[in-house]
């Protein structure tokens, strides 16, 4: 290789210019007012190539071709690549390799710090490496992979591939096909594949997983299978096919569980559904708490269908709920001495104490009364059994278990059955000048017919 350097004038041109011969091609250094740099142009770029030249220019103004002002870019490119459209103000390319000239930082204040084919637009974007990356907006950045975008402001994709990061000031951090949105932003998702974090006022988060989905504000899926989180601050931490839709609404993980309702949770099992607001299945398979307040711990085909109760069952004959455990809790005050009917929730119509259509309900029932001066209590219990065939309720059994007992003689507690209202009524009397809390407890058996 032979090498000579000399300092002198362009033609008449008053710049100082430094030009150098590498086996036989002539290279120029030109420097004026403006500092543009360029590259004689008599040479191919297969002659770089194969003299492993390399340009790195910085000029102030657009020189033929590359152009832009106050931009660093590299000339060095591996046969075949394209040269690249005009820079941005004030951009840096270090990329070495293009199939199109419009792969390039034209952006203002853009950055490529190499890879191949990625493009920096917008202003102040970053693309650090990779192949086939693209930055839009201001402070949009892209650390490297493939064919990842990020085209909102501050959006941000850490490099995997086809990632997509749409939403203001939102994360991908990596994996595949995953996409974090949202008109407001702030959503992420950390890895995995196709998972999408999005909602309107943004701020979802999918920590990874395939397939999952937080589509609402605040909305969380932290991995699994196929799993969405569509409600406001609802959350599935894992699992396969699980659908947090209510709002709060809450799944631990298992397969095919379904929260529905406000503060409704799912813990884990297969194929359970909490459906009104605060309901609550532990776990177990084919559970369905459908009231509010209501609970199933665990076990298979449980049916907690009224407020507050408690469902427990271990198989059943040929319908969910037909062979279980219960549990309810009813309440209400007197005041004098007048009659209340204690309610599942202490106190409107629609919490009454209903038996479903076809079944029978036995068990034991505990009732207390407490003065609220702290003076008198009652005590009772009743063996109850209670049915309601075709919509006709009938008590069937009513009885004193031992001896109650009462402070104030004047109290009493009648059950009886409600046909009008296809319900247990357990009817509570307090006395002249108190006020009294009254609280059920009813353990016992439902059975179904076919």
């Amino acid at each position: 290789m032979s090498f000579t350097l000399t300092f002198g004038q362009e033609g008449n041109c008053a710049t100082a210019q430094v030009v150098w011969s590498v086996d036989g091609k002539t290279y120029r250094f030109r420097s004026d007012n403006n500092f543009v740099a360029w590259i004689s142009t008599i040479f191919t770029v297969a002659d770089v190539v194969a003299s492993s030249a390399v340009e790195l220019v910085s000029s102030n103004q657009s020189p033929p071709v590359q152009g832009g002002s106050g931009n660093l870019f590299s000339k060095y490119r591996i046969a075949g690549s394209l040269v690249g459209s005009t820079r941005g103000i004030g951009a840096v390319d270090w990329q070495q390799y293009r199939d199109s000239t419009a792969y390039v930082a034209n952006g203002t204040q853009c950055t490529i710090g190499g890879g191949r084919n990625n493009t920096a637009s917008g202003y102040y974007t970053t693309i650090a490496g990779g192949s086939g990356n693209n930055t839009s907006l201001r402070w949009s950045a892209v650390g490297g992979g493939l064919q990842n975008t990020a085209s909102n402001y501050g959006a941000t994709v850490a490099g995997g591939l086809n990632n997509n990061c749409t939403g203001n000031a939102s994360t991908v951090g990596g994996g595949s096909a995953n996409t974090a949105s949202g008109y407001y932003g702030y959503a992420c998702v950390a890895g995995g594949q196709n998972n999408t974090a999005s909602g309107y006022q943004g701020r979802s988060f999918v920590g990874g997983g395939k397939s999952n989905t937080a589509s609402a504000n605040y909305a969380t899926v932290g991995g699994g299978f196929s799993n969405t989180a569509s409600s406001n601050y609802a959350t599935v931490s894992g699992g396969r096919v699980n659908t947090a839709s209510g709002n709060y609404g809450a799944i631990g993980g298992g397969q095919s569980n379904n929260a529905s309702a406000t503060f409704a949770t799912v813990a884990g099992g297969y194929f359970c559904i909490a459906s009104l607001a605060c309901a609550t299945v532990g776990g177990g398979r084919e559970n369905t708490a459908s009231a509010n307040y209501a609970t199933i711990v665990g076990g298979h085909n449980a049916l907690a269908s009224r407020t507050g109760m408690t469902a427990y069952a271990n198989g059943f004959f040929s319908a969910q709920g037909d062979a279980q455990a219960v549990e309810f809790i009813a309440r209400n005050t007197t005041t004098g001495a007048t009659t209340s009917v204690l309610r599942l929730d202490g106190g409107g119509v629609g919490s009454r104490f209903t038996i479903r259509n076809n079944t029978v309900l036995s068990g034991i029932c505990t009732i207390s009364g407490f003065s609220t001066d702290g003076v008198k209590v009652g005590l009772y219990q009743r063996s109850i059994s209670i049915k309601n065939v075709a919509g006709t309720t009938t008590l069937v059994h009513s009885s004193t278990i031992s001896t109650d007992h009462e402070d104030d003689a004047t109290w009493n507690v009648t059950i009886t059955g409600d046909n009008a209202t296809d319900s247990l009524n357990i009817a509570c009397l307090g006395s002249a000048g108190d006020t009294v809390r009254w609280v059920a407890v009813f353990r016992g058996l439902e059975i179904a017919m076919p």
